[in-house]
């Protein structure tokens, strides 16, 4: 039971009845609060018209003090203060107390626009029947750090026509959930309605707005898009609503108490799922399932925690009993996409259907795209093409899995034939047809009374002109940065004054002209076709270099150039060499970019796909090909969902499997995947052979290449450290520093040192070199920087490579070379310690090298290699020469092979061919004829 508050302060005249109460809970808001009273002190409504109700949570800085201060020398404030016990408590005390005939809520580091209240009640009065239930006020989305606001977010789409009023059956997606509604206070008293205290983090604004419109038959919202509440938004997300991904409860007390709980409530009211609830929910709980694939994703630790995963899977599979298919499709803010709207129906709505069957349209080749998603995993699939048996060659797979649950299997293929039919384990799958799910009735007259009280609210409504809304962010910006008005406002002035004066030209558009005049010239008229490669804007010594020297010596008819910054420490050593460089960055690199067929980089950020930027020049005709940085065996799926990559290199036919067909998570097909090997590998091999004798007879002690990776948690760690001294204790002190220091400082390790048999060449990752500064390792230890030598010499140079998840692991195999990995938090990549999650690469049964979970195996490896007592050997051997293709010394001649048929178009019909294990299964059964299939009448689109 929650303790009574303490009234503080309460001057309220008893006999005065205010419009509006203002809650505002107040919980350690020192910082900004004094912002939100400063809004409070300029509104301009009129005396009595609002009441500002404070309820302070057990504030343990000066807010109270703040609010305290301000409070006492005016008539319509109360105070109250209790221990700390959330928001929901905190308003729920408020309510008790509030006295106006609506309620609202502002937060103490939020800010409202001097006339809030007054276009707000402007509107009440435009309802002289009393009909509305809800007023929502706009909100705009305002940085904390700058003060500047937008309207760019999902919920603003609804105030973009002005003032009105809405019938929430007609407009279902005109809903609104956040604390800036203004309800009716009789109503919330006689339903009993307060804000739930088991909701947390947040959506208990949300529950108690959606519990309180089923009180109402006709659900009347006035959108007042002239009311301004400036939502402070903090870098980083530690508010309620911005954060909370992290807290088991906000996939257990939100999801059950928020969403199911509003659900329930309401159609215990109604009797039904009102469309505009459904909307709602959706759209807080798509929130989930589209940060889930993102690649800094917050929710994807969920996956990992079993029991986390099917509590929160298990409610919502409970909302979607209630919820349906339907009712999801008409969701337009915060929309799920495609691919996730399939996966939702697979499992969340089993008994629609077995599958989905989606005709697309035609390929250059005269072919029929198809794609069937379905829930049965190894279901037994029967095609039927003209109404007669077909076997085809699967295209393309994909898996949607969210929270460790596989939803959906998404499987592509192509018919010559448009009239298809699919049936899994003997069930017809139906065809998609595109279905506009029906609204609830409404009567037209009152739409029609709508429409004239909207015109009547747009005529009272405040109207902007451009100086007032100048104004407006002059006041918004001063009241966030604390500084004076008039200093603010100057600035705007000066800096409008200081561009017309300069007469500053466009940029853009100069550099426009520049790459044009370029384009036009002999020169850039020359390049109509080349091939763009690069590795990245500031390095070469990638796949792209070797590939393009590849060219050069043995494909000169193809016009290939290389961009790389001119201030580049590898510019002189290709320009020496005859590469035909263009300075990134530079006009002559954008034009040579846009004349190109195709850009090839290792890297796939904004800079290597779009060296013409696109903001720019738009979207580029050039076909990207992605070279990758390394074989990978993770799975980077997240980070390349929705890059626009026409095809992508492999090495290995497992990673081909697992990029286009093989349980793959990746949005590729078949077409776009190229079985080739990679470029610098070629070079590899043949430095590897010129050396071989030499480092296999040399003197000295045995060279152990110490590669490890990073963890994105303790680069977030290391970045806040106010020290070299507390950085170094943070390292130390993580599961990564602990584990590698371990191997490092170990007293075996530091003998076989001293006495000259062993050297370790550590190359440590950039984001932790701040955590070594402080720490004295072994003198045999030699550190090695990006730059000092490439990673082709570092790796020829060793006689055995240990790392925990480099990719170079491959590459040191490639050549021969010894290879461990070190698995000390293997438990915890994929659950946050990491960007990435692992892959289809199983270490114990495909790794190249033994796999060791403690510093003592490590160690007892590393003296093994040393003293040359390793006897597993041949069994690694053996896994290398079933890992990679021939290594022939042809994989540029590969990838040359494929990037020229693609460009061709006869991709994929002419592609190299493939070793058996990476093709896809051929699905189809020649002369089964379904069941009863000639009455089936939706068994094809052509009869539909």
């Amino acid at each position: 039971m929650q303790p009574v508050p303490t009234t503080l302060i309460d001057n309220r005249d008893p006999s005065k009845k205010p419009l509006f109460s203002v809650i505002v809970a107040v919980y350690n808001s020192q910082r900004t609060l004094r912002a939100t009273l400063r809004s409070f002190e300029l509104q301009t409504s009129p005396n009595g018209t609002v009441e500002y109700v404070f309820v302070n949570d057990g504030s343990i800085d000066k807010s109270l003090d703040i609010v305290l201060s301000w409070a006492r020398a005016r008539r319509n404030v109360v105070v109250l203060s209790k221990p700390n016990g959330g928001i929901a408590s905190t308003r729920n005390a408020a309510l008790a107390v509030a006295r106006g005939e609506w309620v609202t809520s502002v937060d103490p580091d939020d800010i409202i626009e001097r006339h809030y209240f007054d276009e707000v009640a402007k509107m009440i009065a435009a309802d002289a029947e009393g009909e509305i239930a809800m007023l929502a006020t706009r909100v705009l989305v305002t940085k904390h750090e700058t003060g500047k606001f937008s309207t760019k977010h999902p919920l603003d789409k609804k105030f973009r026509s002005g003032n009105r009023l809405i019938d929430l059956r007609a407009e279902p997606n005109a809903f609104a959930i956040g604390a800036t509604t203004f309800l009716r206070r009789l109503v919330l008293a006689e339903a009993d309605l307060g804000y739930d205290s088991r909701i947390a983090p947040s959506f208990e604004d949300g529950n108690l707005i959606l519990r309180y419109l089923s009180h109402f038959e006709v659900p009347l919202v006035a959108i007042v898009s002239s009311a301004h509440y400036f939502y402070r938004k903090v870098s980083g997300g530690n508010s309620a609503v911005q954060g909370g991904w992290s807290s088991p409860s906000k996939y257990i007390d939100q999801v059950q108490w928020g969403y199911l709980g509003a659900l329930e409530y309401v159609r215990s009211n109604c009797g039904y799922t009102p469309d505009w609830l459904a909307v709602a929910i959706c759209y807080d709980l798509m929130y989930y399932f589209k940060e889930y694939h993102k690649y800094d994703s917050k929710t994807r630790w969920v996956g990992s925690d079993t029991s986390l995963s099917d509590e929160f899977l298990g409610f919502c599979r409970d909302i979607f009993t209630q919820v349906s298919f339907e009712q999801l499709q008409m969701l337009n803010v915060n929309a799920p996409s495609w691919s996730l709207l399939q996966a939702l129906r697979a499992f969340f709505f089993p008994n629609e259907a077995s599958g989905r069957l989606f005709r697309w349209g035609a390929r250059p080749d005269g072919k029929i795209n198809f794609t069937v998603v379905h829930a049965h995993p190894g279901g037994d699939m029967q095609i039927l093409e003209n109404a007669r048996p077909k076997a085809v060659r699967i295209e393309g797979s994909k898996t949607h899995s969210y929270f460790g649950r596989v939803f959906a299997e998404e499987v592509s293929f192509s018919l010559d034939s448009r009239d298809a039919s699919l049936f899994i384990d003997g069930i017809l799958c139906p065809a998609d047809a595109k279905v506009v799910p029906e609204q609830a009735p409404f009567s037209p007259q009152l739409l029609a009374a709508l429409r004239e009280k909207s015109l009547v609210a747009r005529r009272t409504a405040r109207e902007w002109s451009k100086a007032q809304r100048i104004v407006e962010r002059a006041r918004i910006e001063s009241a966030i940065l604390q500084r004076p008005m008039l200093a603010t406002l100057g600035a705007k002035v000066l800096k409008r004054v200081r561009r017309k004066l300069k007469k500053e030209t466009d940029y853009n558009a100069e550099l426009r002209s520049k790459v044009e005049a370029i384009r036009s010239s002999p020169y850039g008229q020359s390049l109509a076709g080349c091939w763009y490669l690069l590795d990245h804007p500031e390095r070469a010594d990638d796949n792209a270099e070797h590939l393009y020297r590849y060219l050069m010596n043995y494909r000169p008819e193809i016009n290939a150039v290389f961009a790389l910054q001119r201030d580049s420490n590898d510019w002189e050593r290709l320009s020496n060499e005859g590469f035909h460089l263009v300075d990134y960055g530079s006009p002559e690199s954008s034009a040579a970019a846009l004349q190109a067929a195709v850009v090839l980089s290792s890297d796939a950020v904004e800079a290597c796909m779009y060296p013409a930027p696109r903001k720019v020049f738009g979207k580029p005709q050039y076909d990207f090909v992605f070279l990758q940085h390394g074989i990978c065996e993770k799975d980077i799926s997240a980070w390349l969902r929705g890059k626009d990559i026409a095809m992508c290199l492999t090495s290995t036919s497992d990673e081909f499997s697992f990029f286009a067909w093989k349980k793959s998570p990746y949005e590729f097909q078949m077409a776009q995947v190229a079985l080739t090997g990679l470029p610098r590998h070629d070079a590899l091999l043949q430095k590897s052979e010129v050396d071989r004798f030499q480092v296999e007879n040399r003197q000295g002690p045995h060279r152990l290449l110490l590669i490890p990776t990073w963890r994105k948690d303790l680069k977030e760690a290391l970045a806040q450290s106010p020290s070299p001294v507390q950085a170094s204790r943070v390292f130390r002190e993580s599961v990564f520093g602990d584990s590698w220091l371990s191997v490092l400082e170990d007293p075996d390790l530091s003998q076989l040192m001293e006495l000259g048999e062993l050297r370790i060449d550590l190359l440590l990752h950039p984001n932790f070199d701040s955590g070594l500064e402080g720490i004295d390792l072994p003198l045999g230890v030699n550190f090695l920087s990006l730059g000092e030598k490439g990673f082709q010499e570092m790796i020829i140079d060793c006689d055995s490579f240990l790392t925990d998840f480099s990719s170079l692991a491959f590459d040191a195999s490639y050549v021969g070379k010894a290879v461990s990995y070190f698995h000390f938090d293997i438990d915890l990549i994929g659950a946050g310690t990491h960007s990435w999650v692992p892959g289809n690469f199983d270490y114990d049964k495909m790794g190249l090298g033994p796999v060791h979970r403690t510093a003592e195996d490590v160690v007892t490896w590393i003296r093994q290699r040393v003293s040359g007592e390793s006897r597993d050997d041949g069994m690694f051997r053996a896994r290398a020469e079933a890992t990679f293709l021939p290594r022939d010394g042809n994989n540029c001649a590969r990838v040359v092979e494929s990037v020229e048929l693609m460009l061709s178009k006869a991709w994929p019909l002419a592609r190299p061919a493939l070793p058996a294990e990476a093709l896809p299964p051929i699905v189809g059964i020649d002369g089964w004829i379904p069941p009863d299939f000639c009455s089936r009448q939706e068994s094809s689109f052509s009869q539909q």
